[in-house]
């Protein structure tokens, strides 16, 4: 018998009949004859691949409470092409009767595949749920399938042709059939306090390129009276005004400030299209989220995932319909804090440790809505099938733990590992305290390890305020846990399955050059590399397993802007598709406002600028997925969505039709074709920071911004493709490009202008079409009378002069034949 909270991966339904019921429950014995069934695919297969053996009775399990489910049990025989004989089992169904084993054959030839229903005796004192049974003993009795002979081959079954991912623009939803593109689909759930800002399912931008924008409250100068660069209140650090989540590419934010003590009466949500900015719905009386969650519920019924908002008002827990925003169901009597982790459905888990009782509790969102439940309901996820859970309901375990000195909290929360750090303070006067830490599994709540920490300073909070792994100067990821000590400007990393120190930083000011990293209290984990951020404004890169250091961003100098030397840092890193994403902010900026703050983007790998952006954004208020980043600008108080811009060609060729021989003129436009800037011209990648700043913040325009390239071809009748060349747009004259051609031969051809896309833009084409017929042969046109008279008055002027040279013609003739005459006469006298 298991828990009702266990699910199967692979469940094949059955059509569960009715058995026949006394109308009185009378207790008494039954004996019931089954059949067992068996199907084995793919059937043939090749060597070495897997298959799945599923087996089921014609019996659905008769269950007998609430709070467990009684399961059919199974053995699976195999006799492999030797005679060898493989026992599998026994293996228990799910509560419909359903079972499964994946086997790999390793030999080529025939196996033969047989299951055996095993035979169960149940006991019903009460019926409940589908299978209403009578009281009594109920027997099943055992019963063999039939066989199945496996055919293995050499030649591999080929799987289902994989969908590649994207090259181009894409959209939500996503067609079910393309698995792969999970890789790149990531949501963001933004959870609060969370020990990392990483989406590692997504592309993120590889430019500064800004897709739209749209205001929150007002913002930037006031203006008039207020006087010299007074700015609108920024709301950091503790009324952030921008809390995103992204669930299937719709945004997700509260509709006023988040704040201490007041978010029971700034309601309001918002939800618009992560592509577009467009507004989708707005609910001005829900309660600002508090978490948002993609389950995953995998049952005999129902299996997929579902996605929700969470609000917290009080005790009371609210559930959203996450697609209108629409309220499911209210949970009441509600302890802890919901800033949750979610563990591997994305069911949401909240840990309360009570340091003073010594107890530790794991409250499950899942088991809050399906605990009681049975039958159907027991394999359905509804939320909205009550209007109201008891809390209590979701409490997985709440256990004793060991005591310890002090009084312990909860530090850290690694719920992949599902490990709890806690940690209690020991002050002593005059010197620094001891630090207790001590690790639990969260799947059992049983204590796995405890160690003190001496000489290690204060923590981030000082004297004030001391801790190691408080709310500051801590983090987690990748099976460590890690901890600042700030006297000396070092990090701590300890693996969080032992509590064993693994390595140390040198101080932080020997890569920073600056004492500033005394407050370097900012940590991200991702891909195996510690990255670590602050007051000093550096970004400095460690190897996560050995300690090396891997590379340090500096920003520029600051000059007499800042008394820092360059700008502070006081907030989140944020981590996507091997970058990081540094915003640079403070914790309470004055007003006038530093200038010169920017969000830069690292290569995470060299710690090379890839690119950067004017603007006070917040690192806590960062959201990545479907390559879009989305955060507000302090500056002035708006959201800024960055990523690829779609794009459009316009294209004309002049004259429509020429002669052969003739050349045109091709011209054209690409233009981006982004929601914030429909129709500016498109630029190269290395001048979209500049553009930027024109376009949405008011900049003054650039005197130099180089253009994108446009490929022309030309394809014939023939349907040969001709290579025009080249051409470059030339933003500042409105984005337009131009090339003369000559067509080669008479007919049609269709030109085509390609722009590949950039990093900053999508690709596009566009295409028209141009007529070439042959050049006409020129024919003599005849004269005039006008043109007559005056060439005939022309030859009688000129006779006169005409007749004067032929008598010198022959009179020349005259004297030559004469000449002959005299020379050869001469040249016989000689002879004689």
């Amino acid at each position: 018998m298991k828990d009702t909270k266990i699910r199967y991966f692979v469940i094949l339904p059955i059509v569960v009949t009715a058995l026949s019921l006394s109308s009185v429950y009378a207790q008494g014995q039954w004996t019931w004859e089954t059949n067992t069934y068996i199907e084995v695919t793919p059937n043939p297969v090749g060597k070495g691949q897997s298959v799945n053996i599923l087996v089921w009775l014609d019996h659905a399990p008769p269950q007998t409470s609430f709070f467990k489910y009684v399961g059919w049990n199974y053995t699976i025989s195999i006799i492999d092409p030797t005679g060898k004989t493989i026992k599998v089992g026994p293996i228990e169904s799910d509560p419909v009767g359903t079972a499964y084993y994946v086997f790999t054959p390793e030999i080529i030839g025939t196996y033969k595949i047989q299951c055996r229903f095993e035979g169960s005796t149940v006991n019903v004192t009460a019926p409940v749920g589908l299978m209403l049974l009578p009281r009594g003993t109920h027997i099943f009795k055992p019963s063999l399938s039939r066989i199945v002979e496996l055919n293995v081959q050499e030649e591999v079954v080929e799987p289902w042709p994989e969908v590649p991912l994207p090259s181009g623009y894409w959209e939500r939803p996503i067609n079910a059939e393309f698995r792969e593109w999970y890789k790149i689909a990531g949501n963001w759930l933004g959870v609060p306090f969370a020990e990392s800002f990483i989406n590692k399912y997504t592309k993120a931008p590889e430019s500064p390129h800004i897709v739209w924008t749209k205001e929150l409250t007002f913002g930037g100068i006031v203006g008039g009276e207020a006087g010299y660069g007074i700015n609108f209140y920024t709301g950091l650090l503790y009324e952030n005004k921008f809390t995103p989540y992204i669930i299937a590419g719709r945004l997700y934010y509260n509709m006023f400030w988040a704040t201490f003590g007041a978010a029971e009466q700034l309601k309001g949500v918002i939800c618009v299209d992560l592509r577009s900015g467009e507004e989708i719905w707005r609910k001005e009386d829900m309660p600002q989220i508090s978490a948002a969650q993609v389950v995953i519920f995998n049952s005999g019924t129902q299996s997929g995932a579902t996605a929700y908002l969470w609000s917290a008002q009080g005790s009371n827990w609210q559930v959203y319909d996450a697609y209108t925003g629409r309220l499911f169901t209210t949970i009441t009597g509600a302890s802890g804090n919901l800033a949750p982790r979610f563990g591997p459905n994305g069911e949401i888990l909240v840990p309360i440790l009570d340091g003073a009782n010594n107890r530790l509790i794991l409250w499950n969102s899942t088991l809050c809505f399906t605990r009681g439940a049975f039958g159907f309901m027991a394999q359905t996820y509804r939320p909205y099938s009550r209007t109201s859970f008891d809390w209590k309901n979701g409490i997985q375990y709440n256990v004793s733990i060991p005591d310890v000195p002090g009084v312990q909290s909860v530090g850290i929360i690694d719920v992949k590992r599902m490990i709890l750090v806690a940690e209690s303070v020991i002050t002593v006067p005059g010197a620094s305290p001891t630090f207790v830490h001590v690790g639990y599994d969260l799947k059992t709540g049983q204590q796995i390890w405890i160690k003190n920490w001496t000489n290690v300073g204060w923590g981030a909070g000082g004297t004030s305020a001391p801790g190691l792994i408080g709310y500051w100067g801590k983090g987690s990821g990748e099976g460590v846990y890690m901890f600042f000590e700030k006297e000396k400007m070092r990090w701590h990393i300890i693996d969080i399955t032992t509590g064993q120190q693994l390595w140390v930083t040198n101080p932080l000011n020997e890569y920073t050059k600056s004492d500033w990293s005394v407050y370097d209290w900012t940590v991200l984990v991702a891909d195996g590399k510690l990255f670590i951020s602050g007051q000093s404004g550096c970004v400095v890169a460690f190897d996560l397993k050995t300690g090396k250091h891997l590379w340090t961003f500096r920003q520029e100098s600051s000059g007499l802007m800042t008394p820092y030397g360059t700008w502070p840092h006081f907030g989140r890193l944020n981590y996507a598709d091997g970058k990081v994403y540094f915003a640079v902010t403070e914790h309470t900026p004055t007003s006038p406002i530093f200038r010169g703050y920017r969000m830069y983007c690292i290569d995470a790998e060299t710690g090379d600028k890839l690119w950067e952006i004017p603007g006070f954004y917040n690192g806590e208020s960062v959201a990545i997925a479907d390559g879009y980043l989305v955060t507000y600008n302090g500056y002035d108080n708006r959201i800024y969505c960055f990523g690829k811009g779609k794009t459009a060609i316009e294209i004309s060729v002049s004259p429509k039709i020429i002669k052969k021989g003739d050349a045109l003129l091709i011209e054209g436009k690409v233009l981006d074709m982004s929601p914030g800037a429909r129709g500016v011209p498109a630029v190269a990648d290395e001048c979209m920071g500049e553009w930027m700043k024109y376009v949405y913040m008011q900049y003054p325009l650039p005197q130099s911004i180089h253009g994108v390239t446009v490929e022309l071809y030309a394809i014939a009748e023939d349907g040969k493709t001709i290579s025009i060349g080249s051409a470059t747009t030339e933003p500042l004259k409105g984005g337009i490009f131009s090339a003369i051609w000559m067509p080669p031969e008479e007919g049609r051809y269709i030109i085509i202008a390609v722009f590949s896309g950039s990093k900053s833009y999508w690709e596009s084409y566009a295409t028209t079409a141009v007529g070439v017929i042959a050049a006409p042969t020129e024919v003599p046109t005849p004269a005039t009378a006008e043109q007559a008279e005056a060439t005939r008055s022309a030859i009688e002027a000129l006779q006169p002069l005409i007749i004067a040279l032929m008598a010198i013609v022959i009179i020349c003739v005259c004297l030559v034949l004469y000449d002959i005459y005299i020379n050869r006469k001469l040249l016989k006298t000689k002879i004689v």
